[in-house]
């Protein structure tokens, strides 16, 4: 073997490990990035097969790619279905989906209702002839044929109003129901017509809805009411651990994860890099939000500690020690005492164990 052989070797070795590394690392990328699926709690089809896409919203290519695949089946005579979330992966799978690409959110049991493409034909009447009234039935929906779209129930059509009143997706949104209001909220919207109210304007937390139902143009059922808690989902940082007061944050204790705020003013933080590397001002337990309010900066100058300060004077800059009187962090103002002369003046913290003082901040006071 010749001298120069290992290093002709790991000429070409090397060009090898860089492609498989960077195979890796394009393999990681991919997985990364995962297709949605998001159930829904109520559904309507117009039957008799339940497609993916009548129960659930899909976002990504690889999830749309089923979206005709069928997850339920109306028997003759049936007119709502339950469906399990636990079903409909097993259609997936049994599709040759692999769940690991998919994201599930949403909801565990999705209620469909079977709806009815219902028009009215138009027949020729002969002049003497007397026109049979319409039911209750074909006077709801003619005119508006019933989609798949169409609130099917009276929970459905309190759900699509709070959606359209407070301006977010219904996707986004979750939203409670008393259970002793179930027997009202169950009735169908497409057999029977109902108009709903808001006593007040729609926000997140809690509303209260006016339901009155109708038998043509008379009102049968007036004055019931639906008290709903409205919250929506957003994505925010929490605590993945116990973290005490005036423990510095790491990014291993913390997590980005759907949540749900009862207010639009509830502060939340959207990214993790917000909050690491600064103390909690407050002790926060496993899976409570963290705020702005619940962490501050770490301390970069503690009292009586020796510290560099930069003076800034007509352009010119002057470094000397100083001793610090008060503790703060990056960006407080502070007061520190000249090592050498003992004049206090104010100063402001810039890093680790640094102060600046100059002409924008003002010398210390004797009667302060």
């Amino acid at each position: 073997m010749r001298r120069d052989e290992p290093a002709t070797m790991m000429h070409l070795i090397r060009p090898m490990l860089l492609l498989m590394a960077a195979a890796v690392l394009l393999l990681i990328a991919e997985s990364a990035k995962s297709d949605s699926l998001r159930v829904h709690d109520v559904a309507g089809s117009d039957g008799p097969e339940v497609l993916l896409s009548h129960i659930a919203e899909l976002e990504g290519e690889y999830a749309n790619g089923f979206s005709k695949l069928v997850v339920g089946r109306f028997v003759e005579g049936e007119s709502q279905i339950d469906i399990k979330t636990s079903s409909i992966l097993e259609a997936i799978r049994e599709e040759g989906g692999k769940l690991g690409l998919l994201d599930l959110s949403g909801f565990t049991r999705v209620t469909v209702h079977r709806t009815f493409n219902t028009t009215v034909q138009e027949s020729e009447v002969e002049p003497d002839q007397e026109q049979t009234p319409l039911t209750n039935i074909e006077s709801s929906t003619r005119g508006e044929p019933v989609t798949v779209y169409t609130p099917t129930t009276v929970k459905a059509l309190i759900e699509r109003t709070i959606a359209e009143r407070v301006g977010i997706d219904l996707a986004s949104l979750k939203i409670t129901f008393n259970d002793r209001d179930s027997a009202l909220l169950g009735q169908s919207a497409v057999a029977g017509r109902f108009e709903v109210q808001a006593i007040v304007e729609p926000t997140l937390g809690t509303v209260t809805f006016k339901v009155t139902g109708y038998n043509g143009t008379q009102a049968i059922d007036n004055g019931k009411t639906v008290s709903v808690r409205v919250q929506q989902r957003v994505i925010a940082v929490v605590a993945g651990e116990k973290i005490a007061r005036g423990d510095l944050i790491n990014r291993r204790q913390v997590r980005l994860r759907e949540v749900f705020i009862d207010d639009a003013q509830q502060p939340y933080l959207a990214d993790t890099s917000l909050v690491t590397g600064q103390v909690a001002a407050s002790s926060i337990n496993p899976g409570d939000l963290v705020t702005a309010g619940s962490v501050k900066l770490p301390i970069a100058v503690t009292r009586r500690q020796r510290v560099s300060v930069e003076l800034d004077t007509g352009g010119i800059k002057i470094t000397f020690n100083g001793i610090a009187q008060s503790e703060g962090a990056v960006g407080e103002t502070i007061e520190v005492q000249n090592a050498k002369t003992g004049q206090r003046f104010n100063a402001a913290v810039i890093a680790r164990g640094k102060v600046a003082a100059g002409d924008a901040i003002q010398p210390k006071k004797e009667d302060e």
